[in-house]
């Protein structure tokens, strides 16, 4: 949970007090959206889950880019207006949601990472297509096989 704050806070060449600060707030932070997803705060905000929110690697080549090229508040202007984006979009997936099944998203996700992923994610995104058009098949199969025998069965999984 500190790796990517203590790799910033090398790359921006933050001296030894303000790096502890760095990973100090990124515990706290973490402690603190934990929380929001576990309790919540509104009917929006919130899964009401046990949660554990952490810090992340999906997003540090990025902030080492930025830190390196324009400093390391520049790479929290970039969280600022990329948690507002991720907020407006959280806001509106519901919407969105519709014009993208879980079949059609995966393909989207294959076609995005094709030329650039790894094999072994390839490889896992292809599994999870596999798997959800043999659960829809078989899906298909036992409602077929419930209707014409008037069991009761699950119209879904």
């Amino acid at each position: 949970c500190v790796t990517p704050a203590i790799i910033i806070s090398s790359v921006a060449g933050l001296d030894e007090k303000m790096s502890i600060v760095l990973i100090q707030s990124s515990l706290v932070l973490a402690a603190i959206s934990t929380l929001l997803q576990l309790f919540g705060v509104t009917k929006f905000c919130g899964a009401r889950l046990p949660v554990i929110i952490g810090v992340s690697f999906a997003y540090l080549s990025v902030m080492i880019e930025i830190s390196t090229a324009f400093g390391l508040e520049y790479v929290f202007g970039a969280q600022l207006v990329g948690g507002i984006v991720a907020i407006l979009f959280g806001i509106a997936s519901k919407k969105l949601n519709k014009f993208f099944p879980p079949l059609m998203k995966l393909f989207l996700l294959y076609h995005k990472i094709k030329n650039k992923g790894s094999k072994i994610l390839k490889k896992v995104v292809l599994f999870d297509i596999a798997q959800k058009v043999a659960v829809q098949s078989v899906n298909q199969i036992i409602n077929l096989l419930c209707s014409s025998a008037s069991i009761p069965c699950f119209n879904k999984f």
